[in-house]
């Protein structure tokens, strides 16, 4: 990456950092460029999802949550849209969605996509969605 300052070349520079995600301080190693001739610090976008994405997987293996990969392959599972998905688990209507491509899901969240792994618990799930009608239920059931 060239320093906007000086046109030059910069270099990459890894350092431990620590960063607050959801009231909690995690130390992580952050990425940067640093222009030689100024000393001044420069990120791109890239580096800073990296750099994010460092925190996020230490809070979700602290708290045990499911990564998206995760969460993609238990919808994939039970052959529903994640907007199906969303209503079923009584979540908004596009939270699943968010965090399928990458949104931390709140520790509760993250621990009611975790249970309807188990077919049983996702039966139950959807027998208790109200918004769903017998005809939506017997469909869903039938798709697994």
């Amino acid at each position: 990456m060239k320093s906007p300052i000086t046109g030059k070349e910069m270099c990459l520079v890894r350092k431990k950092s620590t960063l607050t995600f959801r009231k909690e301080e995690f130390v992580f190693y952050s990425h940067f460029y640093v222009c030689a001739d100024s000393g001044e610090q420069f990120t791109s976008t890239e580096l800073d999802e990296l750099n994010l994405f460092q925190v996020h997987n230490q809070y979700r293996d602290k708290y045990n949550l499911p990564f998206s990969s995760e969460i993609q392959s238990i919808r994939k599972k039970y052959k529903l849209p994640a907007s199906k998905m969303s209503e079923i688990l009584g979540f908004g209507a596009n939270s699943f969605r968010k965090y399928e491509n990458g949104e931390v899901p709140s520790n509760s969240n993250g621990k009611l996509i975790q249970l309807v792994d188990d077919p049983r618990k996702f039966r139950d799930m959807v027998d208790l969605c109200e918004s769903l009608d017998l005809n939506e239920k017997l469909d869903i059931a039938r798709r697994w």
